[in-house]
């Protein structure tokens, strides 16, 4: 028979462990929410920080930083504050940046380069990309002309990966090139 260490003794939940585990879960969450209802998210966002914050409260527990019965309702709310203000910093940036493409938008639309004399090809190549749709137009300006990184266009424009924002305009690309051809 293996004898068990006391690390790997303190790494495994019990069913005891576990039950007093769901039953802090439960008591404070409420109380949890309650709390941090000041910060202008809504109660999903406000769930998600919650569960959030009781992950590493549980790996802190495993780590022995902290125990249900002395200071895990302190460590939880804690976390939750910094996990918060994280969050919001993270929306800022990305109402900030979205405020940006859409001033950005707003100056592109009232910016013509008619004025301007173009060579042959780049008034092709300015007739092309209208020709594009409105989401292959917004990467391709932002990528190239505005210098944006991929993943501030995944952020900018909510796409769920940087992969994807790659791939659509890997594709933008190439319907432009064959706009050229055309």
């Amino acid at each position: 028979m293996k004898r068990e260490t006391q690390e790997e003794k303190r790494t495994q939940p019990d069913v005891d462990s576990e039950a007093m585990l769901r039953q802090f879960y439960f008591r404070y969450r409420d109380e949890f929410l309650r709390a941090f209802s000041k910060y202008e998210l809504d109660e999903a966002a406000r769930l998600d920080v919650y569960q959030d914050a009781m992950i590493v409260l549980v790996e802190a527990m495993r780590k022995g930083k902290v125990t249900l019965q002395n200071n895990a309702k302190s460590y939880l709310f804690g976390i939750g504050r910094n996990l918060f203000v994280d969050r919001i910093k993270s929306e800022l940036k990305k109402r900030e940046l979205q405020a940006d493409l859409k001033n950005q938008a707003d100056i592109s639309e009232n910016v013509t380069l008619d004025h301007i004399e173009l060579s042959h090809r780049q008034q092709t190549l300015q007739q092309a990309i209208r020709q594009l749709g409105k989401k292959c137009q917004e990467i391709l300006t932002l990528f190239y002309y505005r210098k944006y990184a991929i993943e501030a266009i995944q952020k900018a424009m909510n796409y769920n990966s940087e992969n994807v924002v790659k791939a659509h305009k890997s594709r933008c690309l190439k319907q432009l090139r064959e706009i050229m051809k055309a």
